[in-house]
């Protein structure tokens, strides 16, 4: 259950829409809905895609393999869904393929991210 919400996370940070805003249907319906497959609309990311293709070109790759791990996490099969150690792993390893960011001190990006994390965690 966690990936499957950590990919519905991860659609509302890259369209910045809730997640299933446009359904009619009752929270109830949604839960049930998500059980059979159904997943946010694709066409809120295809236009996200589309702008950072254009114009963002390193915003756009980050897009591109957060885009992908949010589908995995959405497996239809539970287990072939990511753990969340698997998750956080693969999150970290994209962060450290980013250029350092500037003004961080000695922080890399790795450390940054898995600070991040944990603060998330336990909220």
């Amino acid at each position: 259950m966690f990936s499957n919400s950590y990919g519905i996370i991860v659609y509302e940070v890259l369209t910045r829409i809730r997640a299933y805003s446009d359904s009619t249907a009752g929270r109830d319906n949604i839960v049930a809905a998500i059980g059979n497959g159904t997943r946010p609309n694709q066409s809120k990311l295809d236009e996200v895609d589309k702008q950072l293709k254009q114009h963002q070109k390193q915003d756009h790759e980050i897009f591109l393999k957060l885009q992908s791990l949010m589908k995995e996490c959405w497996q239809q099969e539970p287990t072939k869904r990511p753990k969340a150690t698997k998750i956080l792993e693969t999150i970290t390893q994209q962060m450290d393929e980013l250029p350092a960011m500037e003004g961080l001190g000695t922080y890399n990006n790795a450390e940054l991210w898995n600070m991040v994390l944990k603060n998330f965690v336990f909220l």
